[in-house]
Protein backbone atom coordinates (compact mmCIF):
# COMPACT_ATOMS: atom_id res chain seq x y z
CA UNK A 1 0.00 0.00 0.00
CA UNK A 2 2.69 2.47 0.41
CA UNK A 3 4.54 1.74 -2.56
CA UNK A 4 1.06 2.62 -4.43
CA UNK A 5 0.99 5.44 -2.42
CA UNK A 6 3.69 6.18 -3.90
CA UNK A 7 3.86 5.83 -7.39
CA UNK A 8 0.28 8.33 -7.00
CA UNK A 9 2.05 10.63 -5.08
CA UNK A 10 4.85 10.52 -7.81
CA UNK A 11 2.27 11.16 -10.71
CA UNK A 12 0.61 13.58 -9.09
CA UNK A 13 3.67 15.63 -8.89
CA UNK A 14 4.57 14.71 -12.43
CA UNK A 15 0.94 16.03 -13.67
CA UNK A 16 1.70 19.34 -11.95
CA UNK A 17 5.00 20.03 -13.55
CA UNK A 18 3.72 18.90 -16.80
CA UNK A 19 4.00 21.70 -20.11
CA UNK A 20 -0.41 22.92 -20.73
CA UNK A 21 -1.56 21.56 -16.94
CA UNK A 22 -3.63 23.87 -15.31
CA UNK A 23 -6.64 23.21 -12.87
CA UNK A 24 -8.83 25.44 -14.37
CA UNK A 25 -9.12 22.93 -17.17
CA UNK A 26 -11.71 20.41 -16.74
CA UNK A 27 -9.92 17.09 -17.83
CA UNK A 28 -6.59 18.07 -15.91
CA UNK A 29 -8.58 18.71 -12.63
CA UNK A 30 -10.44 15.43 -12.40
CA UNK A 31 -7.36 13.92 -13.36
CA UNK A 32 -5.65 15.63 -10.32
CA UNK A 33 -8.62 15.19 -8.19
CA UNK A 34 -8.77 11.17 -9.20
CA UNK A 35 -4.93 10.98 -7.93
CA UNK A 36 -5.68 12.98 -4.68
CA UNK A 37 -8.66 10.68 -3.56
CA UNK A 38 -6.45 7.66 -4.22
CA UNK A 39 -3.82 8.86 -2.06
CA UNK A 40 -6.40 9.63 0.59
CA UNK A 41 -7.78 6.07 0.57
CA UNK A 42 -4.40 4.59 0.75
CA UNK A 43 -3.96 6.63 3.80
CA UNK A 44 -6.79 5.59 5.84
CA UNK A 45 -5.94 1.71 4.89
CA UNK A 46 -2.55 1.99 5.77
CA UNK A 47 -3.51 3.61 9.30
CA UNK A 48 -6.32 0.64 9.61
CA UNK A 49 -3.24 -1.94 8.73
CA UNK A 50 -1.19 0.21 11.23
CA UNK A 51 -3.67 -0.07 13.83
CA UNK A 52 -4.58 -4.40 13.52
CA UNK A 53 -0.80 -5.41 13.58
CA UNK A 54 -0.24 -2.76 17.04
CA UNK A 55 -3.44 -5.11 18.10
CA UNK A 56 -1.54 -8.28 17.97
CA UNK A 57 1.72 -7.24 18.53
CA UNK A 58 3.40 -8.43 21.77
CA UNK A 59 5.42 -4.96 21.92
CA UNK A 60 1.71 -3.10 21.85
CA UNK A 61 -0.09 -6.20 24.53
CA UNK A 62 2.08 -5.45 27.69
CA UNK A 63 4.06 -8.75 26.98
CA UNK A 64 5.62 -10.08 30.05
CA UNK A 65 9.10 -10.50 27.77
CA UNK A 66 8.20 -6.92 25.73
CA UNK A 67 7.92 -4.61 28.15
CA UNK A 68 5.29 -2.12 29.69
CA UNK A 69 2.67 -0.75 26.87
CA UNK A 70 4.20 2.17 25.88
CA UNK A 71 2.35 5.56 27.20
CA UNK A 72 1.84 7.03 23.45
CA UNK A 73 -0.04 3.72 22.32
CA UNK A 74 -3.48 3.29 22.87
CA UNK A 75 -4.17 -0.35 22.84
CA UNK A 76 -8.08 -1.97 23.48
CA UNK A 77 -7.51 -4.97 25.25
CA UNK A 78 -9.24 -8.25 23.39
CA UNK A 79 -12.02 -8.30 26.00
CA UNK A 80 -13.08 -4.87 24.81
CA UNK A 81 -17.29 -5.90 23.69
CA UNK A 82 -16.52 -3.03 20.73
CA UNK A 83 -12.96 -4.73 19.83
CA UNK A 84 -14.66 -8.33 19.88
CA UNK A 85 -17.65 -7.46 17.96
CA UNK A 86 -15.21 -5.64 15.15
CA UNK A 87 -13.54 -9.02 15.27
CA UNK A 88 -16.61 -10.86 14.69
CA UNK A 89 -17.64 -8.71 11.46
CA UNK A 90 -14.58 -8.98 9.63
CA UNK A 91 -15.09 -12.80 9.93
CA UNK A 92 -18.06 -12.55 8.38
CA UNK A 93 -18.39 -10.07 6.21
CA UNK A 94 -14.46 -9.47 5.83
CA UNK A 95 -14.97 -5.68 6.98
CA UNK A 96 -11.82 -5.35 9.12
CA UNK A 97 -12.94 -2.07 11.12
CA UNK A 98 -15.57 -0.20 11.98
CA UNK A 99 -19.46 -2.09 11.95
CA UNK A 100 -20.61 -0.54 8.23
CA UNK A 101 -24.27 -1.89 7.85
CA UNK A 102 -25.79 -4.95 9.79
CA UNK A 103 -28.69 -6.50 8.41
CA UNK A 104 -31.40 -8.32 10.39
CA UNK A 105 -30.41 -11.93 9.85
CA UNK A 106 -33.16 -13.27 12.72
CA UNK A 107 -35.11 -16.52 10.69
CA UNK A 108 -37.95 -14.53 11.06
CA UNK A 109 -41.28 -16.25 9.93
CA UNK A 110 -39.86 -18.15 6.72
CA UNK A 111 -37.52 -20.23 8.35
CA UNK A 112 -38.66 -23.19 6.56
CA UNK A 113 -41.01 -26.01 6.19
CA UNK A 114 -41.41 -28.60 9.22
CA UNK A 115 -39.66 -31.83 8.70
CA UNK A 116 -39.08 -35.20 10.40
CA UNK A 117 -36.00 -33.94 11.46
CA UNK A 118 -36.73 -30.28 12.42
CA UNK A 119 -40.70 -30.89 13.79
CA UNK A 120 -41.51 -27.58 13.94
CA UNK A 121 -44.41 -25.18 12.81
CA UNK A 122 -42.87 -22.13 10.57
CA UNK A 123 -44.50 -19.72 12.55
CA UNK A 124 -41.96 -20.99 15.57
CA UNK A 125 -38.86 -20.21 15.83
CA UNK A 126 -36.51 -22.51 16.32
CA UNK A 127 -34.32 -23.30 19.51
CA UNK A 128 -30.48 -22.57 19.84
CA UNK A 129 -27.72 -24.04 21.72
CA UNK A 130 -25.22 -21.12 22.38
CA UNK A 131 -22.37 -23.34 22.88
CA UNK A 132 -20.52 -26.22 21.11
CA UNK A 133 -18.99 -29.45 22.87
CA UNK A 134 -15.88 -29.84 21.69
CA UNK A 135 -14.00 -33.37 21.95
CA UNK A 136 -11.09 -33.16 23.63
CA UNK A 137 -7.64 -34.68 24.12
CA UNK A 138 -4.04 -34.08 26.23
CA UNK A 139 -1.07 -33.46 24.17
CA UNK A 140 1.44 -32.37 26.50
CA UNK A 141 3.39 -29.79 28.36
CA UNK A 142 6.25 -27.96 26.14
CA UNK A 143 4.72 -24.71 25.82
CA UNK A 144 4.06 -24.49 29.49
CA UNK A 145 7.30 -25.44 30.72
CA UNK A 146 9.90 -23.35 28.34
CA UNK A 147 11.62 -20.94 28.20
CA UNK A 148 9.63 -18.56 25.14
CA UNK A 149 11.55 -15.92 23.18
CA UNK A 150 9.29 -13.68 21.28
CA UNK A 151 11.19 -11.95 18.19
CA UNK A 152 9.47 -9.31 15.57
CA UNK A 153 11.28 -11.07 12.66
CA UNK A 154 12.44 -14.65 11.77
CA UNK A 155 16.09 -13.90 10.31
CA UNK A 156 18.37 -16.59 11.22
CA UNK A 157 19.00 -15.43 15.20
CA UNK A 158 22.56 -17.22 17.24
CA UNK A 159 22.14 -18.12 20.61
CA UNK A 160 25.82 -17.86 22.26
CA UNK A 161 26.64 -20.38 23.94
CA UNK A 162 30.02 -20.91 26.10
CA UNK A 163 31.42 -24.42 27.90
CA UNK A 164 34.35 -23.34 30.43
CA UNK A 165 33.75 -25.75 32.62
CA UNK A 166 37.14 -27.75 32.32
CA UNK A 167 38.73 -24.39 33.22
CA UNK A 168 39.60 -23.39 36.72
CA UNK A 169 41.69 -20.87 38.63
CA UNK A 170 45.28 -21.74 39.67
CA UNK A 171 47.85 -20.31 41.99
CA UNK A 172 50.82 -18.18 40.88
CA UNK A 173 53.43 -17.49 42.98
CA UNK A 174 55.52 -13.78 43.17
CA UNK A 175 56.60 -12.93 39.76
CA UNK A 176 55.73 -16.25 37.77
CA UNK A 177 54.19 -16.52 34.47
CA UNK A 178 50.51 -17.37 34.22
CA UNK A 179 48.79 -19.65 31.78
CA UNK A 180 46.89 -18.74 29.10
CA UNK A 181 43.11 -20.14 28.88
CA UNK A 182 40.98 -18.19 26.39
CA UNK A 183 37.35 -19.03 27.18
CA UNK A 184 35.74 -20.60 23.52
CA UNK A 185 32.03 -19.35 22.67
CA UNK A 186 29.86 -21.02 19.90
CA UNK A 187 26.23 -20.79 19.02
CA UNK A 188 23.27 -22.55 18.24
CA UNK A 189 21.14 -20.91 15.56
CA UNK A 190 17.61 -20.38 15.88
CA UNK A 191 15.27 -19.91 12.21
CA UNK A 192 11.42 -19.58 12.18
CA UNK A 193 9.67 -22.57 10.61
CA UNK A 194 6.00 -21.64 9.54
CA UNK A 195 2.98 -23.81 10.51
CA UNK A 196 -0.36 -23.85 9.26
CA UNK A 197 -3.86 -24.64 11.05
CA UNK A 198 -5.00 -25.76 7.82
CA UNK A 199 -8.00 -24.47 6.36
CA UNK A 200 -11.90 -24.31 7.98
CA UNK A 201 -14.34 -23.46 5.47
CA UNK A 202 -17.57 -21.83 7.12
CA UNK A 203 -20.81 -21.70 5.02
CA UNK A 204 -22.40 -18.20 4.65
CA UNK A 205 -25.14 -19.40 6.44
CA UNK A 206 -23.28 -20.10 9.12
CA UNK A 207 -21.48 -16.47 9.23
CA UNK A 208 -24.77 -14.97 8.70
CA UNK A 209 -27.27 -16.66 11.36
CA UNK A 210 -24.94 -18.61 14.02
CA UNK A 211 -25.48 -17.19 17.33
CA UNK A 212 -22.45 -18.79 19.23
CA UNK A 213 -19.39 -17.06 19.96
CA UNK A 214 -17.62 -17.56 16.61
CA UNK A 215 -15.07 -15.54 17.13
CA UNK A 216 -14.08 -18.04 20.19
CA UNK A 217 -14.28 -20.80 18.90
CA UNK A 218 -12.45 -20.69 15.50
CA UNK A 219 -9.38 -18.89 17.69
CA UNK A 220 -9.18 -21.78 20.12
CA UNK A 221 -9.33 -24.84 17.77
CA UNK A 222 -6.61 -22.73 15.91
CA UNK A 223 -4.71 -22.95 18.90
CA UNK A 224 -5.45 -26.53 19.73
CA UNK A 225 -4.31 -27.40 16.30
CA UNK A 226 -0.61 -25.36 16.63
CA UNK A 227 0.22 -26.22 20.34
CA UNK A 228 -0.93 -30.10 19.60
CA UNK A 229 1.55 -29.68 16.48
CA UNK A 230 4.10 -27.76 18.38
CA UNK A 231 4.50 -29.93 21.12
CA UNK A 232 5.16 -32.68 18.92
CA UNK A 233 7.56 -30.93 17.39
CA UNK A 234 9.68 -29.65 20.65
CA UNK A 235 9.68 -33.46 21.65
CA UNK A 236 10.80 -35.73 19.38
CA UNK A 237 11.76 -33.23 16.23
CA UNK A 238 14.74 -34.10 13.98
CA UNK A 239 15.94 -30.63 13.42
CA UNK A 240 15.97 -31.36 9.58
CA UNK A 241 13.53 -28.35 8.23
CA UNK A 242 11.83 -28.27 11.74
CA UNK A 243 12.51 -27.84 15.33
CA UNK A 244 14.95 -29.60 17.25
CA UNK A 245 12.84 -31.54 19.94
CA UNK A 246 14.37 -32.04 23.65
CA UNK A 247 14.84 -35.57 22.77
CA UNK A 248 16.58 -35.21 19.74
CA UNK A 249 19.12 -32.82 21.57
CA UNK A 250 19.27 -34.28 25.23
CA UNK A 251 22.33 -36.78 26.20
CA UNK A 252 21.17 -40.28 27.70
CA UNK A 253 21.87 -41.14 30.86
CA UNK A 254 24.27 -43.56 31.88
CA UNK A 255 21.58 -45.58 34.00
CA UNK A 256 20.98 -48.59 32.87
CA UNK A 257 17.42 -49.94 33.58
CA UNK A 258 16.50 -52.54 36.32
CA UNK A 259 13.07 -52.42 36.30
CA UNK A 260 11.07 -53.00 38.99
CA UNK A 261 12.89 -53.61 42.20
CA UNK A 262 9.85 -55.36 44.17
CA UNK A 263 9.28 -57.88 41.16
CA UNK A 264 11.13 -61.00 41.52
CA UNK A 265 11.88 -61.08 37.71
CA UNK A 266 12.00 -57.26 36.67
CA UNK A 267 11.52 -56.60 32.73
CA UNK A 268 13.54 -53.73 32.01
CA UNK A 269 11.78 -53.61 28.47
CA UNK A 270 8.37 -53.06 30.14
CA UNK A 271 9.46 -51.98 34.00
CA UNK A 272 11.25 -49.03 35.76
CA UNK A 273 12.02 -49.37 39.29
CA UNK A 274 13.02 -47.01 42.24
CA UNK A 275 16.80 -47.16 41.73
CA UNK A 276 16.42 -46.42 37.81
CA UNK A 277 14.86 -43.15 38.65
CA UNK A 278 17.55 -42.23 41.26
CA UNK A 279 20.29 -42.99 38.54
CA UNK A 280 18.48 -40.72 36.09
CA UNK A 281 18.49 -37.97 38.19
CA UNK A 282 21.84 -38.12 39.35
CA UNK A 283 23.20 -38.10 35.85
CA UNK A 284 22.16 -34.60 35.37
CA UNK A 285 24.48 -32.16 37.35
CA UNK A 286 23.08 -31.13 40.15
CA UNK A 287 23.06 -27.41 39.14
CA UNK A 288 20.23 -28.70 36.31
CA UNK A 289 18.19 -30.30 39.01
CA UNK A 290 16.94 -27.14 40.56
CA UNK A 291 13.88 -26.25 39.50
CA UNK A 292 14.11 -29.79 37.27
CA UNK A 293 11.22 -31.94 36.59
CA UNK A 294 10.15 -35.43 34.88
CA UNK A 295 8.32 -36.07 31.71
CA UNK A 296 7.15 -39.28 30.27
CA UNK A 297 4.04 -40.56 28.42
CA UNK A 298 0.56 -40.69 30.51
CA UNK A 299 1.25 -44.53 30.09
CA UNK A 300 4.24 -44.79 32.06
CA UNK A 301 2.99 -41.85 34.68
CA UNK A 302 0.31 -44.57 35.44
CA UNK A 303 3.07 -47.12 35.93
CA UNK A 304 5.39 -45.15 38.18
CA UNK A 305 2.34 -44.10 40.28
CA UNK A 306 1.31 -47.72 40.78
CA UNK A 307 4.94 -48.44 42.63
CA UNK A 308 4.60 -49.32 46.00
CA UNK A 309 7.07 -50.39 48.60
CA UNK A 310 7.41 -53.62 50.54
CA UNK A 311 4.45 -52.54 52.74
CA UNK A 312 1.92 -52.09 50.12
CA UNK A 313 2.60 -47.83 50.15
CA UNK A 314 2.96 -46.36 46.99
CA UNK A 315 6.15 -44.64 46.40
CA UNK A 316 4.95 -42.03 45.32
CA UNK A 317 2.54 -39.01 46.06
CA UNK A 318 0.14 -36.50 44.17
CA UNK A 319 -0.66 -33.46 46.78
CA UNK A 320 -4.10 -32.70 45.60
CA UNK A 321 -6.49 -33.71 42.93
CA UNK A 322 -5.55 -32.53 39.14
CA UNK A 323 -1.64 -31.42 40.53
CA UNK A 324 1.10 -33.25 38.80
CA UNK A 325 2.74 -36.78 40.53
CA UNK A 326 5.80 -35.73 42.61
CA UNK A 327 8.70 -38.08 42.01
CA UNK A 328 11.59 -38.13 44.40
CA UNK A 329 10.61 -34.72 45.25
CA UNK A 330 10.53 -33.35 41.32
CA UNK A 331 7.24 -32.64 39.58
CA UNK A 332 6.43 -35.59 36.52
CA UNK A 333 4.54 -34.19 33.47
CA UNK A 334 2.60 -36.39 31.04
CA UNK A 335 3.85 -35.91 27.55
CA UNK A 336 2.42 -38.14 24.96
CA UNK A 337 4.86 -38.00 22.34
CA UNK A 338 7.32 -39.71 24.33
CA UNK A 339 7.74 -43.27 24.21
CA UNK A 340 5.46 -45.73 25.94
CA UNK A 341 6.46 -48.88 28.08
CA UNK A 342 5.61 -51.57 25.51
CA UNK A 343 5.58 -55.45 25.57
CA UNK A 344 8.57 -56.97 23.15
CA UNK A 345 9.38 -53.89 22.03
CA UNK A 346 11.74 -54.04 18.72
CA UNK A 347 14.00 -51.01 19.32
CA UNK A 348 15.22 -48.83 22.09
CA UNK A 349 12.54 -46.44 23.79
CA UNK A 350 13.21 -43.17 25.27
CA UNK A 351 10.70 -43.56 28.36
CA UNK A 352 11.50 -40.78 30.92
CA UNK A 353 13.12 -37.66 30.74
CA UNK A 354 15.15 -35.44 33.73
CA UNK A 355 16.03 -32.44 33.86
CA UNK A 356 15.35 -28.42 33.62
CA UNK A 357 13.25 -27.74 30.93
CA UNK A 358 13.34 -24.19 31.17
CA UNK A 359 16.95 -24.77 29.19
CA UNK A 360 14.71 -25.48 26.37
CA UNK A 361 14.13 -22.13 24.21
CA UNK A 362 10.80 -22.11 22.05
CA UNK A 363 12.17 -18.79 19.35
CA UNK A 364 7.61 -17.54 18.59
CA UNK A 365 7.68 -14.83 15.70
CA UNK A 366 5.13 -12.72 16.26
CA UNK A 367 1.71 -14.23 16.87
CA UNK A 368 -0.98 -16.90 15.61
CA UNK A 369 -2.11 -15.07 11.83
CA UNK A 370 -5.66 -15.54 10.96
CA UNK A 371 -6.30 -14.79 7.22
CA UNK A 372 -9.87 -14.60 5.98
CA UNK A 373 -10.44 -16.67 2.31
CA UNK A 374 -13.10 -14.71 0.76
CA UNK A 375 -12.69 -15.55 -2.86
CA UNK A 376 -11.47 -18.96 -2.73
CA UNK A 377 -14.36 -21.17 -1.72
CA UNK A 378 -17.07 -18.08 -3.21
CA UNK A 379 -18.90 -20.62 -5.79
CA UNK A 380 -19.50 -23.35 -2.94
CA UNK A 381 -20.67 -19.87 -0.75
CA UNK A 382 -17.98 -20.82 1.99
CA UNK A 383 -15.19 -18.52 3.70
CA UNK A 384 -11.67 -20.00 4.34
CA UNK A 385 -10.22 -19.13 7.91
CA UNK A 386 -6.60 -20.43 8.31
CA UNK A 387 -3.80 -19.57 10.79
CA UNK A 388 -0.04 -19.31 10.39
CA UNK A 389 2.68 -19.18 13.02
CA UNK A 390 6.28 -19.07 12.84
CA UNK A 391 8.13 -20.69 15.94
CA UNK A 392 11.46 -22.68 16.16
CA UNK A 393 13.39 -24.79 19.40
CA UNK A 394 15.91 -25.85 20.47
CA UNK A 395 17.89 -27.25 23.93
CA UNK A 396 20.55 -24.86 25.39
CA UNK A 397 23.38 -27.32 25.81
CA UNK A 398 26.56 -25.94 26.07
CA UNK A 399 28.30 -28.95 26.26
CA UNK A 400 27.11 -30.17 30.48
CA UNK A 401 23.41 -31.64 29.46
CA UNK A 402 20.69 -29.85 31.19
CA UNK A 403 18.13 -32.70 30.48
CA UNK A 404 18.85 -36.64 30.01
CA UNK A 405 16.85 -39.31 29.04
CA UNK A 406 16.43 -42.86 30.57
CA UNK A 407 16.31 -45.38 27.92
CA UNK A 408 14.28 -48.54 27.84
CA UNK A 409 16.04 -51.56 25.55
CA UNK A 410 15.39 -53.84 23.30
CA UNK A 411 13.66 -57.15 23.74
Amino acid sequence: MRSNRATFEHESRKLLGSPGFSLSKPDCQARYLELQDKIANLDQMILRAEESERRWDPKFVGDSLAGPVPESRTVRPVDDPEYRQNFLTYLRTGIRTGLSERRDVSPGMAVGSPTASIPTSVLVPQGFVYDIEVALKYYGPMLAVSKILNTDTGQPLPYPTVNDVTVEAELVGEGAETIQADVTPSNIIFGAWKLSTKIVKVSLELLQDSAFDLESFLKEQFAIRLGRKLNTLFTTGDGEEKPTGFLTAATASDQTVTGDDNSESPDPTTEIGYLDLVGLEHSVDRVYRKGAIYQAHDSTVKFLQQLKDKYGRPLFTQPNQGEPLVVNGYPLLANNDMDTLANSPATERKTLAFGNFEKYLIRRVKELTVLRLSERYAEYGQVGFIGFARYDGNLLDAGTHPIKYLVSPAS
